[in-house]
């Protein structure tokens, strides 16, 4: 395996259990031993990937994001944004860019749809 193969396959798996952390970025990168720079070098040039790769295969051809009524309980429980979406439940850190929010929806709309 090549050295780039290898430094983005370290990369996208600590990205990863940042995700599913639900800490905040200063947190993680102290408890995980790695630099905040290059950290959110990988982590947003992850998530424009992932976007680009969503988008390409949305069926709408569109950028366009639709409002949905929200309800609200309470205060998210540790910091957590709870999402429930086609019958499916992703819990995202507080703070997570709206648009990735709406890219996550579509594409869970579109998996659910199949």
């Amino acid at each position: 395996m090549k050295a780039r193969e290898k430094k983005r396959r370290y990369w996208s798996s600590v990205v990863a259990r940042y995700e599913r952390s639900g800490q905040s970025q200063a947190m993680f990168t102290t408890e995980a031993g790695v630099a905040v720079a290059a950290f959110r070098y990988w982590l947003y040039r992850l998530r424009r990937e992932r976007t680009a790769v969503t988008m390409a295969g949305h069926s709408r051809g569109s950028d366009e994001v639709r409002l949905v009524p929200v309800e609200v309980r309470q205060s998210p429980a540790e910091g957590r944004l709870d999402l429930r979406t086609a019958g499916l439940r992703v819990l995202m850190p507080i703070g997570t860019d709206p648009r990735y929010v709406a890219h996550v929806v579509a594409a869970l709309r579109d998996v659910a749809a199949c």
